[in-house]
C-alpha cells in the first residue's frame, strides 16, 4: 500500500526531514515555486487558504477598506483581519499539525525549525490568546481538513457566528 505524501513525511528521521525541506526551499529559490503542499508563492498562504479567504470576503461582501489580508501584528501575520470585528486564521493541516492527523509527539516543521505537534499547538494557542487580548477581538480558526470536507457549511457557519459576534461582542475562539 502506498502512503500519501503527508504520511510518508511524518515517518522521516530529523536528518531526512531536513534534507527534504532544504531541497524544497532550494527548488523554490530556483524556480519561484516551492511545491510545498499547494503553495504557489511565498507570501504565507497556500492556494486553499487563499480560496477560503477570497470566498469569505466575497460572501461577506466586504469592501477593501473593511479588511486586511496578511495583516502584520507584533511578530505575527493575521490571515484575515476584518476591521474592528474579528480575526480569521486558516490553519493548514501540515503547518499547524492538525490534531485529527498528528499525535502530540509527531515531529513537524521545516529544516531548522522542527518541533513536536504538541509544541506547535502550544505556540498556536499562545499566539491566538495574544492576538485576542491585544486586539480585543474574537478569533475564528478554520482547519484545512474541515474546509476541504465541507466548504459551503464552513462558510455558512462563519457567517452565522460573525452575525453573533456583531451583536454580543464576546471575545472567544471559534474553531472549525
Amino acid at each position: 500500500m502506498v502512503k500519501n505524501r503527508l504520511e510518508t513525511l511524518k515517518t522521516l528521521s530529523p536528518e531526512k526531514w531536513k534534507e527534504w525541506s532544504d531541497n524544497k526551499i532550494k527548488a523554490y529559490n530556483k524556480e519561484g515555486s516551492s511545491g510545498l503542499f499547494g503553495r504557489n508563492d511565498f507570501d504565507g498562504n497556500s492556494k486553499i487558504a487563499k480560496d477560503f479567504i477570497s470566498k469569505l470576503i466575497n460572501v461577506l461582501n466586504l469592501q477593501e477598506n473593511e479588511y486586511i489580508t496578511e495583516k502584520p501584528h507584533s511578530k505575527y501575520n493575521i490571515d484575515l483581519y476584518i476591521k474592528d470585528l474579528v480575526i480569521v486564521e486558516f490553519y493548514g493541516d501540515f503547518w499547524h499539525a492538525n490534531p485529527e492527523i498528528y499525535k502530540p509527539d509527531d515531529i513537524i516543521g521545516v529544516s531548522y525549525n522542527t518541533i513536536t505537534a504538541k509544541e506547535k499547538w502550544e505556540k498556536d494557542a499562545y499566539r491566538i490568546e495574544k492576538l485576542k487580548n491585544e486586539l480585543n477581538l474574537p478569533v475564528i480558526i478554520v482547519w484545512e481538513k474541515s474546509y476541504k470536507e465541507n466548504k459551503d457549511k464552513i462558510i455558512l457557519d462563519i457567517i452565522k457566528n460573525i452575525n453573533i459576534i456583531k451583536t454580543n461582542k464576546e471575545i472567544k475562539t471559534y474553531v472549525y
